[in-house]
């Protein structure tokens, strides 16, 4: 995080930046239009886009029943109040929906839902005509009622909006039940009809095939009773069938009937032949019987039944006589009837009872088909239970009483689902929400824990899926119930799980478990069947010390925390220096481990070693974390407190274990903030063992916080010694030794300023006079900062900087790079009213950052500064005000996107001040990009030069991606657009006097007439609404330029003043309302000759050292005037002589050097203004361009050029390539190729020492190998130098020494890669891998350097097959990977990374093991390979029977 230097902002501030916050953060979708509302989207069911025609056959196979949602421009509801509003929102009488009949259109219901804030208006539609078409208006404005309104109360919908849809075809309804017609006297009764259906008819046909007309049916109940008439008889008879009815022959029909409202056809026929013995009775409902103290309650009886009558079993198979039953009652809408069984002896889960209905003699009608059910004890009743009897609820739950006290036992059982908490948040049980049954139990019973038993067994519900039984069981939810959740004894779980329960029927769906926990008052528990697919978290180990153990022997002990899951934990592992040494539990046990599991005494260790502890653990469904499967270690000591404190201490004041200082820095001399971390040895391992606090004798120069150091340096002198005093606490546990270090701070040629982390407002005082005594010091000769400097009278007083000539650069971590260059946020200087920076270098170093400077301030000056170093910096200036700041006398090297960016604030209204640019260099050195690009305010350039800036813009963004709504980063440069010296677009005013603007694609490029369109918050909406499109003009020389006369004008201003010669277009002005393609209005004519197809291009790299060069002119030109005078060939302002021949015929000027070309080396082609035309029209000023040529050497390995830090491993060969053949004699082994260690990874500088290496040349002499003697020492740094004197085979010496600098590899895996079964004690692989089986896996890597390794991490790809290699076609058995999280020290060991990696039973072929290390943070902008993979191949036992 970076931090500016300077007090906190203004509550002013403050609430701009909150401001800010919610203007970049709240985007509505679709367009917004200032006085109105629009529909942006209508979905059915929020997913099938519908289409915006009133034609219903544009939408169709609509369903008959579902919602539409509409989104409109601004939100909308249905009805409702919007917050922080005094006015409700309606518009439920707003949408209407119509069916259309014969060309008319009849209403439809159609239901306005009141909605949420911010979602789309839901409109539900139920019971729709089948294949019929429908409109659906949304009403707009009529007669100056509004339309729909949005929740602003102020855009409405302006018209009415039609959709039309055609619904699903109809489909025949099903046939009815339809079970006996019987024929009684003149009556024929139809029965087993649906119960009271109103929308039946039906059919007769007398012979049993010729069927009559269809009539309605009156059904009531299940039956239907037709009179038989003659058919002489012409009275009307509803319901009848005319005579004969012959039975066995005459046949009914029954059907649904068509519905012509909905569009539905009759239904297919259910036929019946008649009879006249009538059918059996069914069997009635009944879906319970529940003893309920001196009550048998049946349950769910046919509703007002008169006919039934009861039979009883008490021993659930002897069934007593027949006894009629009273009509049951129907209580919210359940029907029950009760039985006196006082005088019965029924028991519950054996006793039966049945149910039928009577027979009726005469009605010649048998008693009905029996109805049975099992006597079940009703639930919220006190039951008495007896020892070795067994009790059914009627919720399904069984209980057993195996053992009781003598005196009163009394079980009552409940539905507590309304009881259950919904733990919509618990990520443990999924399915709560979806929870089965669950049983309120309260026990009563005498005497303690142990003495008694009851056992209950539960069917585990359909909502626990089939592939989920082996991960469900039974859990008490009484926990709930108590204050704040928490029962007696401490526990908070929500669901606590049955450790007892007998799994042996999981697969029939029940699971059993008992309890002894009630007493003679009574507990409750809530029981219920969940499943826990979840993993169980890692465990964490926490060391005790080296204590003596239970058996009275010394031993560390260890208390684990074993990532509860909310389950519990089955079984954990330990291991110890990675190898297997502790099993507790069984994981396929389904038993939970007690608290006191978790405990350990390693007895097995040796005094005074230290030793590293993982742990892995399975939750009793044996769910264990499948990714990284160990704990992050934990180191324990087999030493006391004391011991390790002392040692600690001998070894701290001794200066074995230094801090981690910057690298570069030592105890001795301190430049910068440190980390109060150790660097110790490679096997080191008692510093991580504590936790030391320190504490500084001079807080005014060295500020302790935490692990942090922050460091000033002394205002009134070259160097301060500080003395830091830690106090050590081991496992929370404060040891009587202290600490003392004394520390030097001193100046140095570079002072670095600023601080690492957080730092306060009065550290930021300190940082900034710490700036001012380093412009002052002579010793000091560039500054690096760290932090962001604030030139703000409001947080710092300082706010004019002259920095007398000095550099300035940037700490590297201030990079802030993203995915796209929109990302790119960082800024370095801000500039407020009135502020300065003068006479300085500022140096981006390669930075990601958005803009080196923002000049913000009234009357803001950049007198003298030179920007540098901005390839990864997207401007170098921008201004985000236009208070008159003022650029002069500066320097601007090549940004990513343009030196100087003026921006346009969102706001249409013309913004005060001007900005001010004279006596400036802008320099694009042939890159892509702009010099200035102005987009709003007023710029006036003067007395300035502006070239180099050629080749097409690279930035990611096109007419899909580049509106943002924000002015923060302009992205209205699209991938494509050419380069130019000066570029005003949008509401960009420009003045533009004495300036040369020259080798760019454009030198002066205006774009006018571009659409605009911005985000702006609005009060009244309380959103952020879209303004725009909207036409804006630029502005040259006071006058808007709107069509081709002005642009004309525009032109004619500028070239008045500014020299745009040598450019390839001198300037050009265009109407630009489709920026991509825009439309040239007026283009610069030539005032005088033009330099053309220039060979080499100007900036041009790798040129040949041999060959002509060569230019055009673009008019006819005086011969006299081209001469090796007025046309010159310089190096190093140094004229080389070359032949100058021009030919008139194609105005070409080609120069002949007459001798080849330096190596690597970078020439100048001037052209005077002696030149002149034939009219005797002389260039304005002299015209020069550059090129480099061809270096004899190019470095391979390392290359020159790139981030190398970690290209290059300690063994690698050393590779040079040349550009033409050289003569091997003109090298003498060992002098003319010299590879030097030069510093180390700490200490760059730290001395130079020759390394010993012999080289071979390629057979054509055109690549040279060198091959140090010995390895190079890991994270080193070396220079490879090829002396000057090398010569190509033609005799051309390069002449200057070429060299490349790099650094080795700073780490190193170790051959100690390990393989141990992970589920047998210590048995490590000796042979083959098994198939089936699962392995750890030990890696070990070493910091081979001096310096800290930032964040590595360790990545391992294990594939089966036929080799490690993608192409190879193994499978991939594991991928994994590992952050150390820490910094490893100098010269030491990484913690070891382990794996597990399972191997297939199936495998085929050998396993081959992948294991590489990465640097994973952002520390540098490109995080370095830190070791050689390591490529492992491991044989597998095929054979049969192994």
């Amino acid at each position: 995080m970076q931090h500016g230097w300077g007090k906190r902002r203004s509550s002013i501030f403050k609430m701009l930046m909150a401001v800010v916050l919610v203007f970049v953060g709240v985007v509505p979708s679709g367009n917004v239009f200032a006085a109105g509302l629009s529909l942006t989207s209508l979905k059915l069911n929020n997913s099938t886009t519908m289409q915006t025609s009133a034609d219903p056959g544009v939408n169709v196979d609509i369903p008959l029943s579902g919602y539409f949602s509409a989104a409109f421009s601004n939100s909308v509801l249905g009805y409702g109040t919007p917050p922080n509003k005094n006015y409700t929102i309606d518009n439920r009488s707003k949408v209407k929906l119509e069916r259309v009949v014969n060309g008319s259109r009849v209403p439809a219901e159609i239901k306005v839902e009141d909605g949420l804030m911010g979602q789309p208006l839901t409109l539900t539609f139920n019971g729709l005509a089948a294949g019929s078409q429908y409109i659906l208006t949304l009403i707009g404005d009529h007669g100056g009622v509004k339309g729909i309104t949005a929740n602003n109360n102020n855009n409405s919908l302006g018209a009415d909006i039609e959709i039309g849809f055609t619904t699903v075809g109809p489909i025949a309804p099903s046939i009815p039940s339809f079970t006996a017609a019987t024929l009684l006297g003149n009556e024929l009764t139809l029965r087993g009809l649906p119960n009271n259906a109103g929308n039946l008819e039906y059919s007769y046909s007398k012979d049993g095939t010729s069927y009559g007309a269809w009539s309605d049916l009156a059904v009531t109940g299940t039956t239907a009773a037709l009179q038989v008439v003659n058919e002489s008889d012409n009275s009307s008879v509803t319901n009848s069938v005319y005579a004969p009815v012959t039975p066995e022959i005459s046949k009914v029909q029954v059907r649904v009937k068509a519905n012509p409202e909905l569009n539905t056809p009759e239904g297919e026929s259910a036929v019946q032949t008649v009879t006249t013995t009538p059918p059996t009775p069914g069997t009635p409902s009944l879906t319970g019987a529940a003893l309920s103290g001196t009550d048998l309650i049946l349950k769910g009886l046919p509703e007002g039944a008169t006919n039934l009558e009861y039979s009883l079993a008490e021993d659930g198979s002897s069934f007593g006589s027949w006894n009629s039953l009273a009509a049951p009652q129907t209580v919210s809408g359940a029907t029950y009837a009760y039985i006196d069984a006082s005088t019965l002896s029924l028991t519950s889960g054996v006793s039966q009872v049945k149910v039928r209905a009577k027979a009726d003699d005469a009605a010649n009608v048998p008693a009905g088909e029996i109805a049975s059910a099992q006597v079940l004890l009703s639930l919220q009743v006190e039951t008495p239970i007896e020892e070795g009897k067994t009790y059914i609820f009627e919720s399904g739950l069984k209980v057993q009483a195996e053992k009781l006290n003598p005196g009163v036992n009394t079980i009552t059982v409940e539905d507590a689902r309304p009881k259950v908490h919904p733990y919509n948040d618990d990520p443990v049980f999924p399915q709560i929400e979806g929870i089965g049954p669950v049983y309120g139990v309260l026990l009563k019973g005498p005497g303690e824990r142990g003495t008694k038993k009851v056992t209950m067994t539960v069917p585990i519900s359909n909502v626990i899926p089939d592939n989920m039984l082996a991960k469900s069981g039974v859990y008490d939810g009484r926990n709930q119930l108590m204050p704040n959740g928490i029962d007696e004894n401490g526990q908070s779980e929500a669901w606590t799980y049955q450790n007892d329960t007998d799994r042996s029927k999981v697969d029939n769906r029940i699971l059993t478990f008992s309890t002894d926990d009630f007493t003679e008052a009574g507990k409750y528990h809530m029981y219920t069947v969940l499943y826990d697919p979840q993993i169980a978290n890692l465990p964490e180990i926490y060391p005790q010390g080296y204590v003596q153990g239970p058996d009275g022997r010394m031993a560390i002990k260890l208390q684990i925390n074993p990532g509860e899951d909310g389950t519990g934990i089955s079984e954990w592992n330990l291991y110890r220096d990675d190898k297997f040494i502790a099993q507790i539990g069984d994981r396929t046990s389904y038993m939970g481990l007690k608290r006191e599991d978790f405990v350990y005494y390693d007895y097995n260790v040796e005094p005074g070693k230290v030793y590293e502890y993982k742990a892995r653990n399975y939750d009793v469904y044996n769910n264990t974390e499948p990714i990284i499967e160990l704990s992050h270690p934990f180191l324990a000591a087999a030493m006391t407190d004391e011991e390790i404190a002392n040692k600690l201490k001998t070894d701290i004041e001794s200066g074995t274990l230094p801090f981690q200082y910057t690298e570069g820095d030592s105890q001795q001399s301190v430049t910068q903030g440190f980390y109060l971390n150790f660097r110790a040895p490679s096997d080191y391992k008692y510093d991580d063992l504590v936790n030391v606090k320190w504490t500084s004798d001079r807080p005014d120069i060295i500020r302790t916080d935490n692990v942090i150091a922050h460091v000033f340096k002394p205002l009134d002198a070259s160097e301060a010694v500080v003395h830091l005093t830690g106090t050590v606490k081991i496992a929370g546990r404060e040891a009587a030794a202290k600490l003392t270090v004394p520390v030097t701070v001193k100046w140095t040629e570079e002072a670095v300023i600023g601080g690492i982390g957080n730092f306060t407002d009065e550290d930021a005082d300190r940082y900034r006079e710490e700036l001012m005594a380093a412009i002052e010091r002579p010793e000091v000769k560039t500054i690096i900062l760290k932090n962001r400097v604030n030139l703000n009278s409001d947080v710092n007083p300082i706010i004019d900087i002259d920095f007398k000539g000095k550099t300035v650069k940037l700490a590297s971590y201030h990079s802030q790079p993203g995915d796209s260059l929109g990302a790119y946020t960082g800024l370095f200087f801000t500039m407020g009213d009135g502020s300065a920076i003068r006479n300085v270098v500022i140096d981006a170093n390669g930075m990601e950052l958005n803009a080196l400077i923002e000049a913000a301030g009234k009357g803001s000056l950049l007198d003298n500064v030179t920007l540098t170093g901005m390839e990864n910096t997207l401007y170098g200036v921008r201004t985000s005000r236009y208070d008159s700041p003022t650029i002069r006398n500066s320097t601007f090297g090549p940004a990513k996107l343009a030196g100087v960016y003026v921006k346009q604030w969102s706001e249409i209204s013309s913004p005060d001040g001007t900005l001010t640019i004279e006596n400036s260099t802008f320099d694009g050195a042939g890159k892509p990009g702009y010099g200035v690009l102005v987009t709003g305010g007023k710029t006036v350039i003067r007395d300035s030069e502006i070239k180099g800036y050629r080749g097409q813009f690279v930035t990611g963004w096109n007419s899909a991606n580049e509106f943002d709504g924000y002015i923060w980063n302009y992205k209205k440069i699209r991938d494509g657009f050419m380069s130019a010296g000066v570029s005003v677009r949008e509401r960009g005013q420009i003045e533009m006097h004495g300036n040369r603007v020259s080798d760019s694609d454009t030198g002066i490029q205006v774009w006018t007439g571009e659409q605009y369109r911005y985000q702006k918050w609005d009060n009244k909406q309380q959103q952020n609404v879209i303004i725009g499109p909207e036409t804006v003009y630029a502005t040259v020389h006071g006058t808007r330029v709107t069509d081709e006369a002005t642009a004309a004008a525009a032109v004619e201003s500028l070239q008045a003043d500014n020299d745009t010669s040598a450019s390839s277009k001198g300037i050009t002005v265009s109407n630009a309302p489709d920026m991509d393609h825009p439309v040239l209005w007026a283009q610069a004519k030539d005032t005088v000759f033009r330099i053309l197809d220039q060979q080499p291009a100007p900036y041009a790299k790798r040129v040949p050292i041999d060959g002509s060069l060569s230019f055009s002119f673009s008019e006819d030109i005086n011969p006299a005037t081209v001469t090796g005078d007025t046309v010159k060939l310089t190096k190093s302002g140094k004229v080389v002589l070359a032949e100058v021949a021009y030919d008139p015929e194609t105005r070409k000027v080609t120069l002949t050097p007459k001798g080849k070309l330096g190596y690597g080396t970078t020439y100048a082609l001037t052209v005077t203004n002696a030149v002149a035309d034939g009219e005797g029209r002389h260039l304005p000023v002299n015209y020069s361009w550059s090129f480099a040529t061809a270096p004899l050497v190019t470095f391979l390995t390392p290359a020159v050029g790139k981030d190398i830090s970690y290209e290059v491993g300690t063994d690698a060969e050393l590779k040079i390539s040349f550009a033409a053949p050289v003569k091997p004699g003109s090298l003498s082994n060992g002098a003319d190729v010299i590879l030097e260690q030069i510093g180390t990874a700490s200490n760059p500088s730290g001395g130079a020492k020759r390394i010993p290496a012999g080289y071979t040349f390629s057979n054509d002499g055109t690549g040279l190998v060198l091959k140090p003697s010995k390895p190079l020492d890991g994270g080193a740094y070396y220079k490879l130098t090829v002396s000057g004197k090398v010569t190509d085979a033609d005799g051309n010496v390069m002449g200057t020494d070429s060299s490349v600098t790099f650094y080795t590899k700073p780490a190193a895996f170790t051959d100690e890669i390990s393989f141990t079964r992970s589920d047998v004690l210590n048995a490590p692989v000796t042979d083959k891998l098994e198939p089936g089986k699962e392995y750890l896996v030990t890696v070990k890597a070493k910091n081979m350097s001096d310096a800290i390794l930032h964040d590595a991490t360790v990545y391992l790809i294990a594939r089966g097959g036929k080799g490690a290699r993608l192409e190879h076609g193994g499978e991939v058995i594991a991928t994994k990977s590992i952050n150390t999280g820490s910094y490893p020290g100098p010269d030491r060991y990484l913690p070891n990374f382990t794996f597990l990696i399972k191997v297939p039973e199936d495998i085929e072929g050998d396993v081959y093991v992948d294991v590489m290390m990465r640097e994973s943070s952002s520390y540098r902008n490109k995080p370095r390979v830190l070791a050689e993979t390591k490529h492992l191949v491991l044989g597998v036992n095929h054979e049969e029977g192994r």
